[in-house]
Formats: C-alpha cells, sequence, structure tokens
C-alpha cells in the first residue's frame, strides 16, 4: 500500500511537471544598480568609479532604505597576447638572459635596462611567459612595463 502510494505521488508530480502546473516563479525585486556602468565595463568603456546599490534589513525588500556604494574594480594593465605556457627552470641565472629568454618563449618585444644585473633562481610549471617573467622581477624588485607592443623592464 505504502509503495502504491509513493508511486502515484511520483506519477502526479511528473505529471504536473510535465503539463506546467506548477506556479511560475516569483519576480526578482527591482534594484538601483547602475546597469549603464556594468554594460559600459563589458563593452570597454572607460570604467566608471563607484555602483550604487540598495541596502535593505532584515526581512525589508532591496528598495527600502539608504544605499551602499561600491568601489568597481580597475581594469586589468595591458600585457602582450597569451602564448603557450611553458616550463621555466633558471638556477643562477643572469636577470637579463632569463628575461630574454622568457620574451623568445613568449614571442614578445622586450627592452631590458642597462645595468640591470643580478642572478635568478626560479622553476615554474605551465605558466605563460609573460607571466614568469612578471612574477621573476616583482621577486628581484625590478619593475615591468607594457606599452604599445613593447615589454620594459627597469629598475625600481
Amino acid at each position: 500500500m505504502v509503495r502504491r502510494a509513493a508511486l502515484g505521488f511520483v506519477i502526479a508530480a511528473l505529471g504536473c511537471a510535465a503539463i506546467g502546473c506548477s506556479a511560475p516563479p516569483p519576480r526578482p525585486a527591482a534594484t538601483s544598480a547602475d546597469l549603464a556602468a556594468w554594460i559600459d565595463a563589458d563593452e570597454g568603456a572607460p570604467a566608471r568609479t563607484s555602483t550604487t546599490l540598495p541596502r535593505a534589513s532584515a526581512g525589508e525588500p532591496l528598495v527600502a532604505r539608504g544605499s551602499v556604494t561600491l568601489p568597481t574594480h580597475a581594469p586589468s594593465p595591458p600585457r602582450p597576447g597569451r602564448r603557450a605556457r611553458v616550463d621555466v627552470s633558471f638556477q643562477q641565472a643572469d636577470m637579463a638572459s632569463a628575461f630574454q629568454t622568457l620574451a623568445d618563449s613568449g614571442r614578445f618585444n622586450l627592452v631590458v635596462q642597462e645595468g640591470l644585473n643580478g642572478k635568478v633562481s626560479a622553476t615554474m610549471r605551465s605558466v605563460d611567459p609573460y607571466d614568469a617573467l612578471v612574477a621573476i622581477a616583482q621577486a628581484n624588485g625590478v619593475d615591468v612595463r607594457y606599452q604599445e607592443g613593447v615589454v620594459m623592464v627597469r629598475k625600481r
């Protein structure tokens, strides 16, 4: 008897779902988010500095009182195109030579400031060559800048 009742419930639920007898989902509450800023950010337009969202207390609708301003994220800095990932292993290598090896692997243009010297030891697996160059530079107190198709490496 219990099996027959359970089977009847399952059949009724499946039949109801098939013919759409459930109530439609509730509409989301209106918000005052700055939709234009979100769309502009996706389309490459200049980013706005903040987005205002409504503040709600527990149990109140979103459009109830006051508002909260959230900062938007800064756009990522420009970088050369991504290339195939590489494995990198430098042991006491000359810093300028290590940077040049990574530039050759990533097929990007590189300018290294005169007098930039030091030794580099690093081991990285399956990494983008530009990301590896930036990581090694940061670990050694060196600035990296990408401008007009050229990666420039210089002392801080």
